[in-house]
């Protein structure tokens, strides 16, 4: 099994309120990458970690068969998050590796994650996405690596650790990389959309029984409209 990390405690303070709530192309950025998560065939234990804003946000997670990881500590960085969430997988699953997923990054679809989990599989080498001429995420890690995970410091993410090991280290394109949201300007105007024009957390993610991706078969909110995260 693979263990999998959604990071969504950001606080968003770019932000009039927090933009794993903002919309792209009608879905909140966090029903958007819980669902592409959920939606890949490998055997995958996911656990998304909220921080700033957890209450708010809560509501919007609930209604997914994953876990919700609370970092009362996000403020000091995200390397807390991460290891947060990996210190629930590790205590209650034996895992072969970890991928982690960022909550902004709308382009990450289930064909993307798929390829990064297969050649994770078939190589346990450490398989970062290569975008922009950087290495990132989402990036997947052999459990070998989750002492030095564990061993961050707490304002510090992963990138350093990737480039550390370039010689166990497999790079997979990933052009939509580019697309992420750390400010209101990143958001295209096309499909960006508020909170104020939702409404409540039931009606906004309730999934109608006999409603399901055609890709996925996982139940979504009407058979018309089909998360484009799922192609």
């Amino acid at each position: 099994m693979i263990g999998g990390v959604i990071l969504a405690a950001g606080e968003s303070a770019r932000f009039s309120y927090p933009k794993q709530l903002y919309q792209i192309e009608g879905q909140f950025l966090l029903e958007r990458v819980v669902e592409t998560a959920l939606c890949v065939s490998h055997s995958v234990q996911w656990a998304v970690v909220l921080g700033g804003h957890g209450e708010k946000l809560l509501p919007w997670v609930r209604k997914y068969p994953l876990e919700v990881v609370v970092n009362p500590a996000w403020g000091q960085g995200i390397g807390t998050s991460l290891q947060k969430g990996l210190k629930w997988l590790v205590s209650r699953f034996q895992l072969k590796g970890v991928v982690f997923l960022l909550v902004d990054q709308w382009g990450v679809t289930v064909s993307y994650l798929e390829s990064l989990l297969s050649l994770f599989l078939k190589t346990q080498a450490i398989v970062a996405s290569s975008y922009a001429g950087t290495l990132g995420v989402p990036v997947c890690f052999p459990s070998f690596y989750f002492p030095a995970l564990f061993g961050l410091p707490p304002h510090q993410g992963a990138k350093e650790l990737l480039y550390r090991n370039r010689h166990n280290l497999l790079a997979l394109p990933f052009p939509q990389g580019e697309k992420d949201i750390d400010t209101p300007q990143d958001i295209p105007k096309s499909f960006s959309s508020s909170l104020a024009n939702s409404s409540s957390p039931l009606e906004a993610g309730n999934f109608s029984q006999g409603s399901f991706c055609i890709t996925c078969k996982m139940a979504r909110r009407t058979a018309s409209k089909l998360s484009s995260s799922c192609f």
